[in-house]
């Protein structure tokens, strides 16, 4: 008995090394690496930019894809004031999405605006709709060379 146990455990040992080292082992190391390497990007671009960065990205993928949402005022301001940031000091916004609801922009750039009056946004790509008036409310709109503003069709039920 003691001899079938041995070997049933070195069975079991050896296929949960097999788990264990591949692949889900090399799936999170590049998701902590890939973690590491936002975190690294944020702080160049700050120091890039002389600025504080908030980065909203809202998917828009086919058939994954979220709007920009009251929710996000919440979120928003958590970061705000977790960054503390000092009187006249420059706040980025990072901003990729198709839209969303139509108040939620003017929720979101007055409440940057409690925390700064140097306001930029960052658009690297996509930033339709409700993520096209928040850029029009900041001080200056950075747009990469594949960066898009527009078409505006929010309406605003509240």
């Amino acid at each position: 008995m003691k001899k079938k146990r041995r070997k049933n455990r070195s069975r079991n040992s050896s296929r949960v090394k097999q788990l264990v080292n591949y692949p889900q082992r090399i799936e999170v190391e590049q998701s902590v690496n890939q973690q590491m390497d936002t975190t690294e990007i944020i702080k160049e671009i700050q120091l890039e930019r002389s600025s504080r960065l908030i980065a909203y990205i809202v998917s828009t993928r086919q058939g994954v894809s979220f709007q920009i949402a009251d929710d996000a005022v919440r979120v928003i301001y958590d970061h705000l004031v977790s960054l503390k940031i000092k009187k006249g000091e420059k706040i980025d916004l990072f901003l990729h999405s198709f839209g969303g609801v139509g108040v939620v922009p003017w929720k979101l750039v007055n409440l940057i605006r409690e925390f700064t009056d140097n306001f930029e946004v960052l658009v690297p790509y996509k930033a339709y709709s409700a993520a096209t008036l928040i850029a029009l409310g900041a001080n200056k709109i950075v747009m990469h060379l594949m960066g898009r503003v527009g078409p505006n069709r929010s309406s605003s039920s509240e």
